[in-house]
């Protein structure tokens, strides 16, 4: 009685052990997705500002923009390389 009542907890901490490492692969891949996501979703808001931004720029701060605006990679002050999903050259006030 004693030895089949833990063999049953030993089945149960088994499946519960189961139960999280799919718990856990679930919530890598869920992650995953919700990054991939936020990509698409960055890279769409950078395409609509290359074609509201000029004008923004030029009316509001009295930026004109030298050439088109893109995206591009820099290096940041630890010497990695960072995108920048919105760059360009510009001058104000003529």
């Amino acid at each position: 009685m004693v030895i089949s009542k833990l063999d049953e907890l030993v089945q149960k901490e088994k499946e519960i052990q189961n139960g999280l490492r799919k718990l856990v692969g679930d919530f890598k891949n869920t992650n995953s997705e919700l990054e991939e996501i936020s990509s698409s979703v960055n890279y769409e808001l950078a395409d609509l500002a290359y074609d509201g931004l000029p004008k923004l720029l030029e009316e509001q701060h009295h930026i004109s923009l030298l050439g088109d605006l893109a995206r591009d990679y820099m290096t940041d002050s630890e010497g990695r390389q960072i995108e920048v999903n919105i760059v360009g050259t510009a001058t104000r006030d003529g």
